[in-house]
């Protein structure tokens, strides 16, 4: 009996040692995913694919370079304007019966220059609001492609991380299962720790797939943006430096946001936007004054008298244009233009309060997700030495298969959490940069310094 015992025990040893040891130490704990080749995506690669490649960030620049156009229509209406116009014609006639046909031609050219009109100039104080608010939101496209691109980027790693801890967790519950399965058939243990060691193991193989298929969808996301499917991206070094926001308090955060925030600019726009709108539907009671220049030259025949006649017909004139009444459209109109400012209004309170909230989330969450990445840490450390002193006893017989497998649960939990920490910090800190608008390609290149 004491000669099983010791066999027992060596077989154990031989089958818990590598290769799961192993692949617990080189998953790094701090985030050291998948061995990738030297040709792989880094963030800064990622993002220019997706500047060339993204719709939506497309859209948004081909849609700032059409309000771009708005000064320019708005402006057009203010200088001068010149038509012409030309006609011939066959002309028939009687005198005292006698019938006659004759041509006659003739043109008209007119020039016409605004000098008062309220609505155009309104409209063109609108059109540099519209353009105004296009340079933010395109700014804020180009931010939120930045963030894009660090989101998906590191949601690939993620399942990346994940795929690889439940393939070792996997590995682990069979290697379990087979010990479980070897001291049943020595007549060591019961049948109880082979079904717990199987429901485990099989749990593990499901989370396995699981896993495959996250990473699979995460790099579908990521094809979104650059067009193709990546290849795999770069990982986290094992020994980045989680520091805390500079300045570290979240007030200058906070008043920094309601400043330079991209969204918020946009939404200040669109009041000053509504405001105009509502001075352009006022002005349909202004009177407008063009100064108007015209020539016209008519050739033509008359019917009594022969020969041919030529008029022309030189002016110059001041054009006044009162409006009246026209049904009540205007008061419609300015009431409806009142009213949407008063929306725009709101909307602009709703997106700062927004914007405040999201600072300060994004500013927590830094301060939290920094030292959750140290707490984990030595929670890593501390599972992995819980579950190396639960297999001992187990094979001493002092643990039970229960305590090895939830020891092992947890080890593989805490390595789970601390790799989702370390992302959530850097998607905080994008966060936070895109909140106060200073979020740009340097701060994306600070990051790829951290990975591999």
């Amino acid at each position: 009996m004491h000669g099983r015992v010791k066999l027992i025990r060596r077989w154990q040893r031989t089958r818990l040692a590598s290769p799961a040891r192993r692949l617990f130490q080189c998953l790094m704990v701090a985030a050291v995913a998948l061995p990738t080749p030297a040709w792989s995506l880094d963030l800064i690669q990622t993002l220019e694919l997706a500047r060339r490649n993204d719709p939506v960030f497309l859209a948004a620049e081909a849609n700032y370079q059409a309000e771009t156009q708005e000064v320019g229509k708005a402006r057009a209406d203010l200088l001068p304007s010149l038509d012409a116009s030309a006609a011939a014609a066959q002309n028939d006639g009687s005198v005292n019966g006698s019938q006659k046909s004759y041509p006659s031609s003739g043109y008209d050219v007119t020039l016409r220059q605004t000098l008062f009109n309220w609505r155009q100039f309104a409209t063109l104080k609108q059109a540099k609001a519209t353009v105004r608010k296009a340079a933010a939101n395109y700014a804020a496209a180009r931010q939120d492609l930045i963030k894009r691109v660090a989101t998906r980027y590191f949601s690939v790693l993620a399942a990346q991380d994940n795929l690889e801890l439940a393939r070792a967790d996997r590995e682990a519950n069979g290697q379990q299962l087979e010990v479980a399965q070897g001291r049943l058939d020595v007549g060591l243990g019961n049948i109880t720790d082979v079904h717990q060691s199987r429901a485990r193991y099989q749990l593990a193989v499901a989370n396995v797939i699981a896993a495959e298929s996250t990473l699979e969808d995460t790099r579908q996301a990521l094809r979104e943006l650059i067009g193709d499917l990546p290849s795999d991206p770069v990982s986290l070094k094992k020994d980045v430096v989680f520091q805390l926001p500079d300045p570290p308090t979240i007030e200058p955060w906070v008043e920094m946001a309601q400043t330079q925030n991209f969204s918020l600019l946009a939404a200040n726009e669109d009041v000053e936007i509504a405001k105009r709108e509502l001075s352009i539907q006022n002005a349909g009671h202004i009177p407008s004054l063009d100064l108007v220049g015209s020539h016209s030259r008519s050739d033509y025949q008359s019917v009594t008298t022969p020969g041919d006649i030529n008029a022309t017909d030189n002016s110059i004139a001041l054009a006044l244009t009162i409006p009246i009444i026209q049904g009540g459209r205007v008061l419609r109109e300015s009431d409806q233009a009142r009213y949407r400012f008063q929306a725009s209004q709101q909307t602009q309170e709703a997106t700062r309060r927004n914007v405040v909230r999201n600072t300060r989330n994004s500013f927590l969450g830094i301060k939290s997700e920094a030292s959750r990445v140290q707490a984990l840490e030595q929670s890593v450390i501390a599972a992995e030495s819980a579950l190396d002193a639960k297999r001992v006893g187990f094979q001493a017989g002092i643990n039970t298969n229960v305590e090895v497998l939830d020891a092992q649960r947890d080890y593989f939990f805490n390595q789970r959490d601390l790799l989702g920490a370390r992302y959530s910090y850097i998607l905080n800190t994008l966060n936070l940069k895109e909140a106060v608008g200073s979020l740009n390609e340097g701060d994306l290149k600070n990051i790829n310094g951290w990975l591999q």
